[in-house]
């Protein structure tokens, strides 16, 4: 499976405004019916920062597929236990 990253989905990913908990809802479905507000910002809140982390991979490494990310991915994780 081959992709890009696009100037467009790190415009998105690095705005400051983030997705009310009203929307989050919407996106998480029943995965979060169980969940209190609290629960919900910080799960949504945790996959800002992944977003923000695999970014910071992408321009680091001049990721321009997914190809690209698999290669690196392994490089850094030669050796290290799974």
């Amino acid at each position: 499976m081959t992709g890009s990253v696009t100037p467009e989905a790190d415009r998105t990913a690095t705005t400051n405004t983030k997705m009310s908990i009203a929307e989050c809802r919407k996106v998480f479905g029943e995965r979060a019916k169980d969940c209190d507000d609290a629960t919900v910002k910080k799960m949504r809140d945790w996959l800002y920062q992944m977003s923000a982390l695999a970014l910071d991979l992408v321009k680091e490494n001049s990721i321009t597929s997914v190809d690209d990310l698999k290669r690196v991915l392994e490089e850094k994780n030669k050796g290290k236990p799974i």
